[in-house]
């Protein structure tokens, strides 16, 4: 009966273990930050499947690749397809991919 227990208590360890997983974040090649709020101007658009990208060059002359889709907004409301010309500003999360600057959209300000 010990041995029966023990094995019971083995067993209900191992698996109990082994089902607990931790979770990594892993970005390759790229960082990923988040920072304040970016404005500049619309320079080109290019549309996908779920929302576009907006291409941006800021007052310093910096191009942000701006994604923005209804699923990465935290409100879906402040979606609105911008215009080449217009000024905008974004907050989200910054990365860097193939040496350019990406922003997951998180708010689409003005």
């Amino acid at each position: 009966m010990k041995i029966f227990t023990i094995i019971l208590l083995v067993i209900f360890l191992f698996v109990n273990f082994s089902c607990n997983s931790t979770q990594t974040k892993v970005v390759s090649s790229s960082t990923l930050t988040i920072k304040n709020a970016v404005t500049g101007k619309v320079i080109d658009i290019q549309f996908y499947k779920d929302g576009y990208s907006a291409k941006m060059k800021t007052k310093d002359n910096t191009i942000y690749f701006s994604m923005i889709s209804f699923a990465n907004l935290e409100d879906s409301k402040q979606y609105r397809q911008v215009k080449i010309g217009e000024i905008i500003t974004v907050q989200g999360d910054h990365w860097n991919s193939q040496e350019k600057n990406r922003i997951t959209v998180r708010k689409l300000l003005k």
